[in-house]
């Protein structure tokens, strides 16, 4: 049993050495002032992203891109800071990234409410008051 935790462990640490190899290569941009809305029908909005769901669609847009209320909005939350970290392509081949960031984001406070990885980019929603809270920890992180 021994044997088994410290071999565990030499995997674990290895695994995690490649994901900050990773990240270390990793930009990270901040926009501040979007707003996440959820709606039942599609919108004619410009988004910066938009994700069916099958039943709903998630939109992230400017504050200033809000369409009126009335159009189909199930939810719909301001205040949001968008965090996108551009990674190496090899992001695709290393198990564990995302487990890693959303758990340093966790365990200092950091509520991530909306998150999307996709090809060699990682999306993060916060609410603004955990914006710089989040900047600095991943910050710390990309080095």
């Amino acid at each position: 049993l021994r044997r088994l935790s410290e071999g565990m462990k030499k995997t674990k640490y290895k695994r995690e050495e490649k994901v900050l190899e990773i990240l270390k290569k990793s930009k990270v941009s901040v926009y501040d002032g979007d707003a996440v809305l959820i709606t039942e029908d599609p919108l004619k909005v410009e988004d910066k992203f938009r994700v069916n769901l099958g039943k709903n669609w998630v939109y992230l847009v400017e504050k200033n891109q809000i369409p009126k209320s009335g159009a189909g909005i199930v939810r719909k939350t301001e205040g949001c800071t968008t965090i996108i970290i551009d990674s190496p392509e090899e992001i695709e081949e290393v198990p564990g990234v995302v487990a890693y960031l959303t758990s340093v984001l966790s365990e200092q406070g950091v509520n991530v409410f909306e998150f999307i990885s996709c090809w060699k980019y990682t999306i993060i929603v916060v609410h603004k008051r955990d914006s710089l809270r989040a900047y600095e920890l991943l910050s710390q992180i990309l080095g």
